[in-house]
């Protein structure tokens, strides 16, 4: 509750001119007081507009890695289809579109003691994950894809594509500068970091059942 009654107030002062008495300047907030801010708070935000057709079925992939091993893997449509299909819903529904146009897909991290809470929000469907930061000292964020979206505006998805991850030391490692990620493949993130977390989105692939 307090994190989101100072949200509030953030939002109220962006949007208005009048400071408090005193000593401070009449420069109004902006993007860069609100990154650091929310960084202060364990707080991390990512949207991606994605284009989407009414054919397309997408899925978000979210998998955890551990000193190099696969821990799990997390399909939001599979997630949405296990909790909707037995009460006769079609979990499938809230991923399809009625028209072809470009929906924001939203992500937010909120760091709580030795918790990674992950909100997931897309156009018809949220979920939330929690990651344990136990055994994780430092770490970072990066984000995929800016240098398309800066060109056309959006995100085409063919087969699938890496959207961001969240990459960090151990906590032996904690007096360790946390190494840059820029430019690495997939695999050398997985052999580098000691913790990470990659969210892809995809195609949609239907679970299969064994026989």
């Amino acid at each position: 509750m307090k994190v989101r009654g100072l949200l509030m107030l953030m939002i109220i002062f962006s949007s208005i001119t009048v400071f408090s008495q005193g000593n401070n300047n009449k420069l109004p907030y902006d993007n860069e007081d609100f990154k650091s801010i929310f960084e202060s708070l364990g707080l991390a935000t990512f949207k991606f507009p994605i284009k989407q057709t009414s054919e397309d079925l997408f899925d978000i992939i979210v998998e955890e890695y551990r000193a190099g091993d696969l821990k799990k893997t997390t399909s939001t449509i599979n997630r949405a289809i296990e909790l909707f299909n037995p009460y006769g819903i079609d979990g499938l529904g809230y991923f399809k579109v009625e028209k072809d146009s470009v929906y924001l897909h939203r992500f937010y991290f909120h760091e709580k003691d030795t918790v990674l809470q992950l909100d997931v929000k897309l156009h018809g469907f949220s979920m939330r994950m929690n990651f344990s930061l136990t055994n994780t000292s430092t770490f970072n964020y990066n984000a995929l894809g800016f240098e398309e979206i800066d060109s056309i505006g959006y995100l085409e998805i063919e087969n699938s594509k890496e959207l961001f991850y969240m990459y960090g030391n151990s906590d032996k490692e904690s007096d360790m500068v946390l190494q840059c990620s820029n430019g690495l493949s997939k695999q050398q993130l997985i052999k580098m970091y000691n913790h990470l977390i990659i969210l892809t989105v995809e195609e949609y692939k239907p679970k299969k059942v064994s026989p």
